[in-house]
């Protein structure tokens, strides 16, 4: 009996799923090697413990995923799973430490109720704030945005006359 749920690893960004798709390809070309290098390997020595326990979960779910075949379409489907994350998009104007990146995900997964991973690229021109894109929708809450109504505002106040005080 196979169940469609497939249990994930943890993650926070593209480049997290982009290292576990890269693992899952040597696991995958150690499938049908037997030496040295063979998939008991692989899985033991390059495979992230997060990783690894997905694996052994989906090795589970094909029928103990002793066979090279089993093993493959078990790698298959969580490179599917893993490859279907949404992700959402990110432009920031400077770099974020990591915490404030893991106060931005656990935000997002709980709005979203799914997982979800980060995308983010460092724009300066935004000055501050944040560009998101996600499922087709984009919203720019960046300072560069908002520049040119901050701009008229204060040309209009320079042109009001100065109220002296005491005077």
């Amino acid at each position: 009996m196979q169940s469609d749920q497939v249990t994930l690893p943890e993650l926070m960004d593209v480049e997290s799923v982009y290292t576990c798709l890269r693992e899952l390809d040597k696991l995958k070309d150690a499938v049908y090697k037997t030496e040295e290098g063979g998939f008991d390997e692989v899985l033991e020595s390059v495979v992230n413990r997060d990783l690894y326990h997905a694996v052994i979960e989906i090795m589970k779910q094909t029928g103990g995923g002793n066979d090279p075949q089993s093993r493959e379409a078990g790698i298959e489907r969580l490179k599917a799973a893993l490859q279907a994350i949404p992700v959402v998009k990110l432009q920031i104007a400077v770099p974020l430490p990591t915490k404030s990146l893991k106060t931005i995900h656990t935000w997002v997964k709980a709005n979203l109720h799914d997982p979800a991973v980060l995308d983010t690229e460092v724009s300066p021109e935004l000055l501050g704030g944040v560009r998101i894109s996600f499922n087709g929708k984009f919203s720019d809450k960046s300072v560069a945005a908002k520049w040119p109504e901050v701009w008229k505002a204060v040309q209009e106040e320079g042109k009001q006359p100065a109220v002296r005080e005491g005077g």
